[in-house]
């Protein structure tokens, strides 16, 4: 559980726009 969230940060901070786009 923690291994994702940890991945999903690491994707969300490589790419920020796309996290404003959501």
């Amino acid at each position: 559980m923690r291994q994702e969230s940890y991945r999903h940060v690491a994707h969300v901070r490589r790419v920020p726009e796309v996290s404003t786009a959501c």
